[in-house]
């Protein structure tokens, strides 16, 4: 099982980096579960919503870090037990909140709308360079 995030299929602006390495991560597992699947070796990938911990303790951050770092309120406990789920049903993937279901959904389905609405809802936090 790996981690990556919703961010890896909700792109938005102003977390490149996160979201690059993140897309990596489902892009790896996606590939993995084709390759060894026909081995009897299950790979899966959760992608967590913004979880509790200890990450944004220390850290600086803009206005839209801090937009972010806001919505990081899952308990951890709730995502070790996706982790524990995906593996005994043996999922490809597992969305842990179910905002995030529901925007992954909009964005396959209406990606401008998504990315007019990521536009509208965000760029008040960020600057453009």
């Amino acid at each position: 099982i790996n981690l990556s995030s919703p961010m890896a299929k909700l792109i938005t602006p102003g977390a490149t980096a996160y979201i690059v390495s993140k897309a990596a991560v489902y892009a790896l597992s996606e590939a993995l579960y084709y390759e060894l699947k026909d081995r009897g070796i299950h790979v899966g990938v959760v992608l967590p919503g913004g979880t509790r911990s200890e990450f944004f303790d220390n850290a600086v951050f803009d206005r839209l870090g801090e937009y972010y770092r806001s919505h990081g309120k899952m308990p951890p406990a709730k995502t070790a037990r996706s982790i524990r789920k995906a593996i005994e049903k043996e999922r490809f993937e597992t969305v842990t909140q179910a905002s995030d279901r529901v925007y992954i959904g909009i964005r396959n389905a209406f990606p401008r709308l998504f990315r007019s609405f990521a536009m509208r809802k965000l760029r008040p936090y960020f600057r453009s360079y």
